[in-house]
């Protein structure tokens, strides 16, 4: 199997460090590591840390970057894109260009690290997910020991977390298990969407035996975050085991049929799914909440359940097919300008249409299960479909298309050089 080929590349080398440095820029847990994907919040400076850093990278690693004429298509696609997106709305917004710098940098990553890229998240995923257990831990154990702890040594944070160090925060709810594990994440079940893709890579490296201390890691990362995207999320991974296990399907239905109506009935997850379904006058309530909040609270917004959201990014697709409503949707998007702009999704599966329009989200998809397929070779695996599924289920929940380092593993199928696959790193 290429992919359990040993990745000869030193722990302390700058490729290393840099690597795992954009592993907790991807977590986004406060303004300073938010600036790959959101304007900078904690000074103009913070934006041009990650850049210095990725040109020494480039710099160091010249030699491997070549003429791609498949970077230069779908930087051209973007343009074409951003530049009718300037025209319908007369405006060209700074944020639409920001996407062609996810790309570069996506590019990058996979220029040289190759398919590296996937050992690497599963590596200091997995060891970002130790430090997280450690903390949980602690925290539960004796909360207000490491809150007056975190008022000297981490950042304010606002939202679900209480503070961060960076490379682990404190939530700041608590559920069925205690406090939830936020890990180095901006939220429990966003860290547990990273999780679950470090589940499924650890599956490929390690020949589908789940028994290893990484994968025993994770799992127990996943558990204590007690996100339900994540619950639901691992089923998918018992499904990849399943599809490239023959011996162990009969065991993996009957631990199904066993544990899928337990996990239900937990308060944290049952509760949750009757909370995504949609009601009579569920969008007539979200208006009147919009409309309180614009009344009532500066700087809010209100994010409405998972389906309600889904309904109302098909209603922003439904308003513009074509183009979609690009990145700055409190400007452009069918809810924002007919509803209430203090209404915001948070799905993106379906934003992929509605943001970028049908061709755009037609060929994003494309890629994912190209990327699938060169799983599917390199890996000696049946991995396409459960990528795209993976995808799916986990941007239920979240928009995790355009952050750089998720952004180099969808990708990975456009920039990977098929002509070099056993490369040495």
């Amino acid at each position: 199997m290429i992919l359990s080929e040993p990745l000869n590349l030193k722990r302390s080398s700058y490729e290393s460090v840099y690597f795992f440095i954009m592993i907790v820029y991807m977590g986004m847990a406060n303004g300073y590591t938010q600036v790959l994907s959101y304007p900078p919040s904690k000074g103009l400076w913070t934006f041009f840390v990650p850049v210095i850093l990725t040109i020494t990278l480039v710099v160091r690693n010249v030699k491997k970057f070549r003429s791609n004429k498949r970077l230069y298509l779908v930087l051209c696609i973007v343009c074409i894109w951003v530049v009718f997106q300037g025209i319908k709305y007369m405006h060209l917004f700074a944020m639409n260009l920001f996407l062609l710098y996810n790309i570069v940098m996506a590019y990058i990553f996979v220029k040289v690290y190759g398919y590296g890229i996937i050992v690497l998240y599963e590596r200091y995923v997995t060891k970002l997910s130790l430090i997280g257990l450690f903390v949980w831990i602690i925290y539960n154990l004796a909360p207000e020991l490491l809150i007056n702890f975190t008022n000297y040594f981490s950042v304010k944070c606002s939202g679900t977390l209480i503070s961060n160090f960076f490379i682990a925060g404190l939530a700041s709810s608590s559920d069925f298990i205690g406090f939830r594990n936020a890990g180095f994440a901006q939220e429990p079940g966003m860290y547990a969407s990273f999780v679950i893709i470090a589940m499924f890579f650890n599956l490929i490296l390690n020949g589908f035996n789940y028994k290893n201390r990484s994968f025993i890691i994770l799992f127990l990362s996943l558990i204590t975050t007690q996100s339900t995207t994540g619950y639901l999320a691992f089923f998918l991974i018992v499904f990849f085991y399943t599809l490239n296990v023959k011996t162990s399907r009969l065991y993996v239905i009957l631990f199904l049929l066993l544990t899928l109506p337990s996990i239900i009935a937990l308060p944290f997850v049952g509760d949750k799914i009757k909370h995504y379904m949609p009601q009579k006058d569920s969008i007539e309530n979200i208006v009147w909440n919009g409309e309180y909040i614009e009344n009532n609270i500066d700087g809010a917004v209100f994010v409405p359940q998972r389906l309600d959201g889904f309904i109302l990014e098909c209603m922003n697709f439904l308003f513009d097919p074509w183009l979609g409503y690009g990145v700055k949707k409190e400007y452009t998007s069918y809810v924002s300008t007919h509803l209430s702009r203090y209404i915001s999704c948070s799905n993106g599966n379906i934003s992929i249409f509605s943001r970028f329009g049908l061709f755009m989200g037609i060929f994003f998809y494309l890629i994912l299960y190209r990327t699938g397929k060169l799983l599917d070779s390199v890996g000696n695996v049946k991995a396409s479909l459960s990528f795209i599924l993976m995808f799916l289920v986990l941007t239920i929940s979240y928009q995790l298309d355009s952050i750089p380092m998720l952004l180099s593993l969808w990708l990975l199928s456009v920039f990977f050089d098929t002509n070099n696959n056993i490369r040495k790193y």
